[in-house]
């Protein structure tokens, strides 16, 4: 290559590690939040002796992703002191390395040595749907898959020039569908891939290893699932509510069309939990959807075969979300890859056809530019990430930080009973990381109570009443809900609390941590 091309090259491998790292270092250092977080960090702890049967013979939710389970394996080993940081900062890695992969992946299949590829490089790094795949770690899958699924890729163009590449192309597709099994809707495209570049013959020695390695590993998940689709017990379905807000309804019975449609609306103009409203009407997102296919089709027309394969590898996805009868918005992440390289595959042929078809350049570039600013309008790279809920998040650390320097001071083994100002769902998170920083001291952690819905720090005002705490009553006033197990559930809670019988319940040494709005205190409970 020419030095131009080598300085273009590697200012693009440095600016996808920029654009992939740079909008999410808020998040490093949070603890992972979500509850379907925490079982994947718990329970690939290295110093689970039952670790590797839950990596390799148990199901992970909805599926079998023992890659992904792996990989907190991994993360355990590599923090050795249980610091949560590690599991953002490897999907942080993965999401950058994500990013160079496709700039690489487009280099490799369209020997195009421009910038054009920095397109795709923008739509899968930029689009809101990163900002769930990136922050709640249990999304890792997503990540895994797309990065193991762009070696394959790149592994399989070397595969049609010296075919022993078919192996590393094949291996890397099967660790992609033990990863996410959305990755199978590689194997086709692969096909399809080779087919618009070399003779057949060719083109299915290419494909023989990812075949059959894609076969093992799905084998392997119809052994662990009972059968050879597995995925969600129970159907889903996310929108938007009448004012605006994200809602998950459980679905009766499953609608092929919604789920289909909506999984095509929100990659081109997306919107939910981590976006913005929809940017265009709904009328015109379908238009931005029929002229990418048809645009894709006049290039196929014209002999060049690539855009027709990023427009059925984007279709095949759908049709596994359409499938799975369950539709989030996450999962158009495993779609990214494709509409990128359409995108930049459409503007690159346009500006070079700019001198003789202006008319049409100018339209497909036109589309490209709508498709990028609704993608990107939403998104991290834009408007940072989702700040309401950075803030929950860094309120609800600050907590967990206080609370565990609170219960340095006390003596185990025993229970630590908590009532602290935490919105409902960060409550599992900060048990769950109080518990684990605080076992090597035989304390076990328990929610007594937290702030209700839209509740703020200020409305949780504690208080103790009675001399000493034989005989005391912990009272919370308006703003709060009990969290009790159910055995203390049972209690009569209208004057307050017993604190006698949070002794009872702990039988051994009992502590209470509570919050005022105006300071910490915890002393030890006795009979």
């Amino acid at each position: 290559m020419s030095r131009r091309a080598w300085a273009i090259a590697a200012v693009g491998l440095l600016l996808a590690a920029a654009l992939g790292v740079l909008p999410w270092l808020g998040v490093v250092g949070q603890l992972p939040w979500a509850a379907d977080s925490l079982v994947w960090v718990a329970r690939g702890t290295p110093d689970d002796p039952g670790w590797w049967d839950w990596v390799m013979h148990t199901r992970h939710f909805v599926g079998w992703r023992p890659v992904t389970a792996i990989s907190f394996v991994v993360d355990g080993w590599l923090a050795g002191a249980r610091d949560p940081r590690i599991h953002l900062v490897t999907n942080l890695v993965l999401h950058a390395l994500g990013g160079a992969l496709v700039w690489l992946a487009w280099r490799r299949w369209t020997g195009d040595r421009g910038a054009w590829g920095l397109i795709a490089v923008l739509v899968v790094l930029g689009h809101p749907v990163a900002d769930d795949v990136v922050t709640v770690v249990a999304r890792r899958s997503y990540l895994l898959s797309l990065d193991l699924g762009l070696v394959a890729l790149i592994a399989h163009r070397a595969a049609l020039e010296r075919p022993l590449w078919s192996l590393a192309s094949g291996l890397a597709l099967m660790l992609a569908a033990l990863a996410h099994e959305q990755a199978a809707v590689l194997l086709p495209v692969l096909a399809l891939s080779a087919l618009a570049t070399v003779p057949w013959r060719a083109a299915l020695t290419a494909c023989a290893a990812p075949t059959v390695l894609l076969g093992v590993a799905l084998a392997g998940r119809a052994r662990v699932l009972g059968g050879w689709l597995g995925g969600y017990d129970e159907r889903w379905f996310a929108s938007l509510g009448p004012d605006g807000r994200p809602i998950a309804e459980r679905l009766e019975s499953v609608d092929p069309w919604a789920i289909g449609s909506s999984a095509i609306r929100y990659l081109l103009d997306p919107h939910g939990p981590s976006g913005l409203g929809p940017l265009l009407p709904s009328p015109l997102a379908w238009g931005v959807a029929v002229a990418l296919v048809v645009a894709a089709a006049w290039a196929l027309r014209e002999g060049r075969r690539r855009p027709a394969v990023w427009v059925a590898w984007i279709l095949g996805g759908v049709l596994l979300v359409v499938l799975s009868g369950t539709w989030f918005w996450r999962q158009a992440h495993a779609v990214l890859v494709p509409l990128g390289f359409l995108l930049a595959e459409l503007a690159r042929d346009a500006a070079a056809r700019w001198s003789t078809l202006r008319a049409r350049s100018a339209a497909e570039l036109g589309l490209v530019a709508m498709v990028l600013a609704a993608v990107a309008s939403p998104g991290a790279l834009v408007r940072g990430t989702d700040r309401e809920a950075q803030a929950a998040r860094q309120a609800t650390e600050e907590v967990s930080r206080l609370v565990r320097y609170r219960a340095a001071q006390v003596e185990g083994p025993g229970t630590l009973w908590l009532a602290v100002p935490v919105v409902p769902e960060h409550v599992e998170a900060v048990v769950h990381w109080c518990s684990w920083g605080l076992a090597p001291e035989g304390l076990e952690c328990r929610v007594m109570a937290h702030l209700a819905e839209g509740a703020t720090a200020a409305d949780a005002d504690l208080r103790v009443d009675g001399s000493g705490t034989r005989n005391a009553r912990l009272v919370l006033e308006d703003g709060m809900v009990w969290r009790l197990p159910a055995k203390e559930a049972r209690m009569d809670l209208s004057d307050g609390l017993p604190l006698a019988e949070l002794w009872e319940a702990g039988k051994v040494k009992t502590w209470f941590v509570g919050w005022d709005d105006e300071e910490w205190w915890t002393f030890r409970i006795r009979h």
